[in-house]
């Protein structure tokens, strides 16, 4: 009888230890008078004054500030008051707080107080740091490509999905992880394939597509629930396979662009250009199995790239310029930097299908830059989209802005998030209240993925940066975060399956041009 008691005895002084120890963290406050600091404090990275969804990873951060010992303290209007401290400036959030947190202030304020102190013993406060916990929930998945930013080759590449109410990462599909399926066969390896241009129907991680190029094949993989083909989109029209892929809304169209692309490299101010000397948009119908076009989007006089869907299925938006002339070359001549594109529509029966007269919806001329990666909101109402001086590449583009069109109006504006550098590749969540998109603003070099909130009227707030579990993750991780997706749920772990059908192991589906 005496051991539960005993074991009673000692659960309770824990209990009553832990409690001591949180009291603490704010007791030592009442010590002395604690110093005001008249203004914010600088902390990494910057989560200050930014909306953030009502399910979001613990938003870890390092406190740019110089004191011998620090405390956060952590509050809103409803639910308890947090207190952390840290003997380096680091801050880890305990996650379950941080959930119970958040999801009883939806639609309401958190604040952080920091504290610090210096070496003679006093503690000093900042400014309350505050965000908006919205009631807009976003989707819980983001998937992006991982690449050095400054490589030669496409090696040590891959497909990853992040769970955005957490810090795990799971690998899609990696170019270098698995050298052969089986020890018996002596297949070329995807390790030395290019991966990229992943794309979800819906925001569905069930129904989605992957490019690869090169060492084990080129095709265009589909994932349909547990089916995994791939397909050869080269036909007799088109010798290039498709690339930056569209879904039709009703999930058996696919719009892809099938182009001739070089990149070359400068010796100043940017280091690289990605250009296409020929590009067409075409259809791939999964169900027939079959590529077509028509001259309005393959138009030999114009390049053509970047296709989007309205949501309704009528509109095909897409990116156009004119073909260069017979005597253009990238490598020795300057007129590469005159290359604008102009943003287009046509219009779709998908009944008959047939195309509609073509439309421009802005020329380069009236914008005075080239146009590129137009994204439609989930409810058609806004058009996000890149600005550079030229070309169709922006993530190499330093001048890169985002910016969002009412496609009611069709006015414009350039959005005030952007940065001094690179804004590029973005999309929407499924309810249409988030957007992501790459930014090398903290780094100048390596993209990474930013999140923000937008409202009906197309009014968006502050950027934040993917939260990770160590606040300095990001200065030293030199891997740039390639077409940042939303997706509404995870994608399955068949990768076994998804790794012999990249390497052709199961066969390779021929598509056939239908005129």
């Amino acid at each position: 009888m005496i051991a539960p008691f005993l074991h009673i005895k000692a659960i309770a002084f824990i209990v009553l230890t832990m409690l001591l120890n949180v009291q603490c963290s704010h007791m030592r406050f009442d010590a002395g008078p604690v110093r005001h600091i008249p203004r914010k404090p600088v902390i990494s990275p910057d989560y200050s004054d930014i909306t953030i969804p009502p399910k979001i990873a613990p938003l870890n951060f390092r406190a740019v500030e110089k004191a011998k010992y620090y405390c956060a303290r952590m509050y809103a209007p409803h639910g308890d008051t947090l207190y952390i401290d840290s003997k380096t400036g680091a801050f880890r959030i305990p996650p379950r707080a941080w959930k119970k947190l958040l999801l009883a202030n939806r639609g309401d304020s958190l604040s952080i107080v920091l504290y610090g102190k210096d070496t003679v013993a006093s503690w000093f406060q900042y400014d309350a740091i505050t965000m908006h916990v919205s009631k807009d929930t976003i989707d819980r998945y983001c998937a992006y490509r991982l690449i050095d930013p400054l490589y030669k080759l496409w090696d040590n590449m891959g497909i990853y999905q992040r769970d955005l109410q957490s810090f795990e990462q799971t690998t899609v599909l990696e170019n270098a992880t698995l050298v052969n399926v089986s020890p018996e066969k002596s297949d070329e390896p995807v390790s030395k394939s290019c991966v990229n241009c992943h794309s979800f129907y819906n925001k569905n991680s069930n129904k989605m597509i992957i490019h690869t190029r090169g060492g084990s094949g080129t095709g265009m993989i589909i994932i349909n629930n547990d089916s995994i083909i791939k397909v050869d989109t080269k036909t007799a029209f088109n010798k290039s396979p498709g690339a930056y892929a569209a879904w039709h809304p009703d999930g058996n169209l696919i719009a892809l662009t099938v182009m001739s692309v070089h990149q070359f490299f400068h010796a100043v101010r940017r280091t690289r250009d990605v250009i296409d000397t020929r590009s067409d948009l075409v259809l791939y119908d999964i169900a027939r199995n079959t590529i077509s076009t028509c001259k309005a989007i393959a138009d030999p006089a114009q390049m053509e790239t970047f296709p989007e869907w309205s949501p309704d299925g009528r509109y095909l938006y897409f990116c156009s310029t004119p073909m260069p002339d017979s005597s253009f070359t990238i490598y020795n001549d300057t007129a590469y930097a005159t290359i604008r594109y102009s943003l287009k529509r046509i219009r779709f029966d998908q009944k008959t299908r047939e195309w509609g007269k073509l439309e421009t919806v802005l020329s380069d001329t009236e914008a005075n830059h080239s146009i590129i990666l137009p994204k439609i909101s989930p409810d058609g109402r806004f058009l996000l989209f890149c600005e550079a001086h030229y070309g169709n590449f922006p993530i190499h583009a330093p001048e890169s802005d985002l910016y969002l069109m009412d496609l009611a109006t069709f006015k414009y504006s350039k959005l005030w998030i952007n940065s001094d550098f690179t804004e590029s590749y973005h999309s929407w969540s499924s309810n249409g209240r988030w957007i992501v998109f790459s930014s090398k603003r903290d780094s100048s070099t390596c993209a990474r993925p930013y999140f923000c909130h937008i409202d009906s009227l197309g009014r968006v707030s502050k950027p934040f940066i993917l939260p990770q579990k160590d606040p300095d993750f990001y200065s030293s991780f030199y891997k740039t975060y390639n077409i940042p997706e939303l997706v509404a749920t995870p994608i399955k772990d068949h990768w076994r399956k998804l790794y012999e059908v990249a390497q052709g192991k199961r066969g390779i589906r021929k598509a056939v041009f239908e005129k």
